[in-house]
């Protein structure tokens, strides 16, 4: 279709045409309530034989009580405030069952009459997803939740028997049993790990909310202390009170300074915690010199069990920076990593104020 003109654009037949294209469902009622203009796609929600009978009547006779009462009580309040939003579960005269977001606006004709406009979206597909995720979500962290509980007790009575034979009676163990028990206990250990992570990653799913100030270089530094316990690496961080979830915070920042001493290649290093306030937003760098990240893992290391290396050469569970992009995406912020052949930096933009979670 071609408009020779811009009036073209507010004549009846154009207007028609917007409105029968509309893929929602499109009506206009008076202020008695009647349906006076309805698209196509809302027409459609009757059985053939009744679709003549709809413009000019109210409709409200072909649903229960219910759905009756709760039409022209929307219908009232977008006549008097002059907008009504709803989510509505309706049986149809059709039979079907839909879940509609519905949007009314009040508006007035060149010679004063007033009506609402309707425009009625079909959401019932899109919440029968987010139900189905959302229980989904729930059953796996209800599963690792229970999981990581029940494998903690016999875990650590496993532990605890083998540091007791190691205790009392190493010296009577020949040296290639002496090898095997140490491995067991490695392998406890990293056992206990995962599950501690496992469980810390499946109570991410609702941050705290709780802003607190304090001053990072001071948080930095006591973490860098426990983590560092050879004190192989020195720190430098912005000294600085910022206000953010502080247990949020700290998790976040305790796993990327663990994960640069990690994998870093030499027995010391540098690292750098610093910090902008760039409007509504702080902007954390976290900055290490070790052997950088390969290109294929940049994107790959948010992901779960993701590995540069085995177990056998770098300790840790695979998980950590798995959360870390989890609580800040939870918090409204965003993670990247910038890294060349040598040194990482991951850029953490962290907003002032939360941001409301996401599922």
């Amino acid at each position: 279709m071609t408009l020779a003109k811009s009036e073209d654009l507010t004549s009846a037949h154009f207007l028609e045409l917007l409105f029968n294209t509309i893929p929602g469902l499109a009506f206009v009622k008076n202020e008695r309530f009647e349906i006076v203009k309805a698209n196509d796609a809302f027409l459609a929600i009757y059985p053939a034989d009744m679709r003549e009978h709809v413009i000019g009547s109210t409709t409200v006779e072909s649903y229960s009580q219910e759905d009756r009462d709760a039409f022209l009580a929307h219908d009232r309040l977008a006549f008097e405030t002059g907008y009504n939003e709803t989510i509505e579960t309706i049986l149809f005269p059709d039979g079907k069952i839909r879940k509609l977001l519905t949007k009314k606006r009040r508006f007035y004709t060149e010679s004063g009459e007033c009506y609402i406009l309707g425009i009625a979206t079909d959401i019932t597909q899109q919440e029968e997803a987010l139900r189905k995720l959302e229980e989904s979500n729930k059953d796996l962290k209800s599963f690792i939740h229970i999981a990581s509980h029940d494998l903690k007790a016999p875990l650590a009575n496993i532990k605890q028997l083998i540091d007791w034979i190691n205790e009392e009676h190493r010296n009577a163990l020949s040296n290639e049993v002496r090898d095997y028990f140490d491995m067991i206990q490695v392998r406890a250990v990293r056992l206990q790990r995962l599950l501690n992570d496992l469980l810390l990653f499946s109570t991410m799913s609702q941050i705290s909310g709780r802003y607190q100030t304090f001053n990072l270089k001071v948080m930095a530094m006591e973490l860098l202390t426990l983590l560092d316990t050879e004190s192989n690496f020195e720190l430098e961080a912005t000294d600085t009170e910022v206000t953010l979830p502080r247990r949020e915070f700290e998790i976040v920042l305790r796993n990327l300074i663990s994960n640069a001493i990690k994998h870093h290649d030499k027995k010391h290093g540098k690292l750098k915690v610093s910090i902008e306030d760039v409007n509504h937003d702080y902007v954390i760098e976290v900055t290490d010199d070790g052997p950088g990240v390969p290109f294929e893992f940049r994107e790959r290391i948010f992901e779960m069990f993701t590995r540069l290396k085995s177990q056998d050469e770098v300790e840790g569970s695979g998980i950590g920076l798995a959360i870390v992009k989890r609580i800040i995406e939870k918090c409204g912020g965003s993670i990247d990593l910038k890294s060349g052949s040598s040194g990482a930096t991951f850029k953490l933009i962290w907003p002032k104020e939360i941001a409301a979670p996401s599922d």
